[in-house]
């Protein structure tokens, strides 16, 4: 029964990524990156552990659960990023379209990218330079306000701007050189540090960026490649971050762990699999959820500054976040045992579905559903409108990995701190620009270019499948700079 319902799973994975290749052909829709991420995490490592988890769960009905849980999540959040209605719309529609402004564009790219540039250095500075912050395993540097922490992620917008405003024109040397600045503070926290998650947003960044100023739709052999390429550094570089630093006695690359990790070999309580189930068991077995209150925490009271509300957490009850230990959630040591017989290693992360399901039990395959949902309205708006929804769409995309391997408060908590300074400089400083030049409004606003071509895209139910497809894929064209 196991293995048939990690099938199942990998089935819908798979169905999903053909399905939306098929009807759009588009290199950017968000279920060509989060299938891929999603039939591993739910699929292809739990059925490599499968011979490992009688040691974990000895008892195998209860596991059965769990993974059913995955399988109806996953179907779920499948059928919410396919909602025909915010998929396509009413008909065809191509409306007068005005160059961006690119000028403006790369300036705002270029100082976005020297503050995070600037707030990274900060935290370096603050331990003792770069040498100091990664002469050890997972280093880094100490910033002191979680602001000045994330900041260094102001650079991975302006990456994308500088991608969005070189659309359809190639990137020149210049171009690159400021894309490398923007993606620097995180390349060096993925690479030095050991840390897949920064290294997954730089080297995402990296491809997005090339894709938005790409001549011509790139293939599904390059893109599929590009992709595998940065799984297989992000996976090298966690493999070999507990010897591999600077400092390190014995500087030597060790090909066995890259192999265990990759086929989840000795797998122990921090694998994200073994951790996620353990979390969906301990919460089955007190009862104890959240219903929401966490994300409003994080959401609502994390983003004030601890100088202005020293004791913000205790006053809301949200006393987890301080006493608990990193990687328990909200549950103790002994409700662990309790509930699984071990307790999880610190810093220990779940995938999304996991986490949810501390919030909001069985109704997390619901919560799930509208986050595929959201994914399919961005898409919507990306394709009808561009813009700023198109970089919306990118920022998201760039953070999928955080859905498959982490808390979804780690996905949606830095999709604000990346959408925030970008509306906040599209609205003030972009908008304005296209407002003068627009002279062709739409429901009274002014249009904004669409992201690879002149076309905003509508598409009846009653086209035919292929031609969302067709038309992506005429968007690319060759272009006189």
């Amino acid at each position: 029964m196991l293995d048939l319902l990690i099938a199942i799973t990998l089935l819908i994975c798979v169905a999903l990524g053909v399905r939306c290749w098929l009807r759009f052909g588009d290199p950017l829709h968000p279920a060509i990156f989060i299938s891929p991420l999603f039939a591993y995490s739910y699929a292809i490592e739990p059925w490599l552990l499968r011979e490992q988890l009688s040691r974990w769960f000895p008892d195998e009905d209860i596991l059965l659960w769990v993974v059913l849980f995955n399988l109806l999540g996953v179907a779920a959040f499948a059928a919410g990023i396919s909602r025909s209605r915010w998929a396509g719309m009413a008909k065809w529609q191509i409306q007068q379209q005005h160059e961006l402004p690119r000028l403006y564009l790369l300036s705002s790219a270029l100082a976005l990218s020297l503050v995070a540039f600037l707030a990274y250095a900060y935290t370096l500075a603050n331990v003792g330079g770069f040498a100091a912050a990664y002469s050890r395993a997972k280093g880094g540097g100490y910033a002191g306000s979680g602001y000045i922490g994330e900041a260094m992620n102001l650079g991975l917008v302006g990456a994308l701007f500088v991608g969005l405003a070189r659309r359809r024109v190639g990137l020149r040397l210049i171009h690159w050189m400021m894309l490398l600045l923007g993606i620097a503070p995180n390349l060096l926290q993925g690479t030095f540090g050991g840390r897949r998650g920064p290294l997954f947003l730089a080297l995402g960044v990296t491809m997005l960026a090339a894709v938005l100023a790409a001549r011509r739709q790139p293939s599904v052999a390059k893109l599929t490649a590009s992709v595998l390429a940065i799984c297989l550094a992000v996976l090298f570089v966690w493999s070999q971050r507990q010897h591999l630093h600077l400092g390190a006695d014995e500087l030597d690359i060790r090909w066995e762990r890259l192999a265990d990790f990759a086929t989840a070999t000795d797998a122990d309580q921090g694998n994200n699999f073994i951790y996620g189930t353990g979390h969906v068991l301990t919460a089955m077995e007190t009862k104890r959820y959240s219903w929401g209150r966490e994300i409003l925490v994080n959401t609502l009271i994390r983003p004030i500054p601890r100088q202005l509300w020293p004791t913000k957490y205790q006053d809301v009850g949200a006393t987890w976040i301080t006493e608990s230990t990193p990687g328990y959630g909200n549950f103790s040591a002994r409700e662990w045992n309790e509930a699984v017989g071990w307790v999880p290693l610190g810093g220990s992360s779940a995938g999304t579905l996991s986490d949810l399901f501390g919030e909001f039990s069985w109704f997390a395959i619901g919560v799930f559903y509208a986050v595929g949902s959201g994914f399919s309205y961005v898409y919507w708006k990306h394709r009808s409108v561009g813009g700023l929804w198109s970089l919306l769409l990118l920022e998201s995309l760039t953070l999928t990995i955080y859905l498959a391997t982490q808390s979804f408060s780690a996905f949606y908590y830095r999709l604000l701190i990346l959408a925030v300074p970008t509306v906040l400089v599209w609205k003030f400083f972009i908008e304005p620009r296209l407002r003068r030049r627009s002279t062709t409004y739409a429901g009274g606003k002014p249009s904004q270019p669409a992201l690879f071509g002149e076309s905003h895209l509508a598409r009846s139910a009653t086209d035919r499948p292929n031609t969302a497809r067709r038309q992506t894929e005429g968007l690319y064209q060759d272009r006189k700079d």
